[in-house]
């Protein structure tokens, strides 16, 4: 129902032409979009994991009517401007998003998580994410509670065990290897090809050749961790060393927080 009643309001709000009105209101203000990942539609299943992701057709198509009403940028504060910026840094980030900018000579910004593109470690929450996505359905037992997996409950269960997580910050590896071993990851029946492009890193050659060819690539943090739970000494070990590698790896300064949920973002971190 709540579906229904926003999609309504969308196509009320489209058909009046009431879209245009915000256009032309904010006409001079620059537009940041934030995309995570770019999944080709036969890879496309729709699963948890991909809830921050879109297929390809539709990334094409939303880059053609972007360009049709805005002039696209690297730089910030460009009025009448918009910015295509990416998180985190996954292969499909290069391989599939890459040439549809090409094909419309747009430069993004893509913000790396280092220890996903320098060790090949997948971020803790998009294992948490995968787990909760293809995972056989059945009763597991989570911390000497039994919780029912199903395709209808596998967003339940990955906010019940985020929730954990935010509660204990210290648990988070702790978790991780107890869905480690409840259900091996593994064993997760997940097509090789969208695994590897959802799951897999960029490479270090994939991201000079995108710095080579005018995008940017900057700072996401070391481990995509909430910064607002982590411990003084952590917190500053996470930004002492997102410098010193943002400086070797990284052509601009811009910095993406990681998260940034009201529970995320403390003032002790900015």
């Amino acid at each position: 129902m709540n579906i229904l009643f926003k999609n309504s309001v969308f196509y009320f709000c489209y058909y009046l032409g009431i879209f245009k009105l915000f256009y032309f209101f904010t006409s001079n203000r620059q537009k940041i979009i934030t995309f995570h990942h770019v999944i080709p539609e036969r890879y496309f299943d729709k699963s948890l994991c991909l809830g921050v992701s879109c297929t390809d057709d539709v990334f094409d198509y939303q880059i053609k009517l972007i360009s049709e009403k805005l002039k696209f940028t690297t730089d910030v504060g460009k009025k009448n401007s918009c910015m295509i910026t990416f998180d985190d840094g996954y292969k499909n980030n290069h391989s599939i998003a890459l040439p549809i900018l090409d094909k419309y000579s747009i430069k993004a910004i893509f913000f790396i998580t280092f220890n996903l593109i320098l060790n090949g470690k997948t971020l803790w929450i998009d294992l948490i994410l995968k787990w909760c996505s293809y995972v056989p359905e059945g009763t597991y037992k989570i911390d000497d509670i039994e919780i029912k997996i199903t395709d209808k409950t596998r967003s339940s269960v990955y906010e019940y065990i985020i929730n954990k997580i935010k509660k204990d910050y210290s648990s988070k590896d702790t978790m991780i290897s107890l869905l480690d071993n409840i259900y091996a990851f593994k064993k997760l029946r997940i097509n090789p090809v969208l695994d590897a492009l959802r799951f897999k890193a960029l490479s270090l050659s994939q991201l000079e050749q995108m710095k080579k060819e005018g995008h940017l690539v900057a700072s996401h943090t070391i481990n995509h961790d909430i910064l607002s739970l982590l411990e003084k000494d952590m917190l500053n070990n996470e930004i002492e060393n997102s410098v010193a590698l943002h400086t070797k790896f990284c052509n601009c300064n811009y910095f993406a927080y990681p998260f940034g949920g009201t529970s995320e973002v403390s003032n002790d971190v900015l």
